[in-house]
């Protein structure tokens, strides 16, 4: 269930394909024998940008994503989004909580200001979670871009 570059198989919590091109970053590619396996699992996975310099004036960051999770999930599993700046500091931009119900995966677009970091080196940072009692957990990210004003 660690983020990796792929286009993944599909399941019924992971689409068996990207938005764009051939890859995506997926928690884990692989089918396997069930819709748990190769599923995130008791953790947090994480994944990170290399700096990117953001321009004054900027535009927008944008991305495509998905969070699916079995009826199992609980509130303590996410997806989140962060703009993390050079210190370290991390600001969510975007989050999606599990809930108790099956959300079948399916892509969202969002679009977040940069105007914030506005001539500041950043990363992007993503993160899935599975931190509640065990579930099946899987999530994915698409044609992330950093958009110029």
């Amino acid at each position: 269930g660690q983020w990796e570059r792929a286009n993944p198989d599909a399941t019924s919590r992971q689409l068996g394909g990207v938005t764009s091109g051939t890859r995506a970053l997926v928690t884990g590619h692989k089918a396997g024998s069930s819709v748990s396996s190769y599923d995130i699992d008791g953790g947090i996975t994480s994944i990170r940008s290399v700096p990117i310099a953001i321009p004054d004036p900027t535009g927008d960051l944008s991305f495509r994503y998905y969070f699916a999770h079995s009826s199992d999930s609980s509130d303590m599993d996410f997806f989140r989004a962060y703009i993390e700046t050079a210190d370290g500091h991390r600001t969510v931009v975007t989050e999606e909580r599990g809930t108790p119900r099956t959300d079948l995966p399916a892509w969202l677009g969002t679009r977040v200001s940069l105007a914030p970091w506005a001539g500041q080196t950043i990363r992007i940072v993503f993160e899935a979670a599975d931190r509640g009692p065990a579930s099946t957990v899987e999530a994915a990210v698409d044609d992330v871009k950093v958009w110029r004003p």
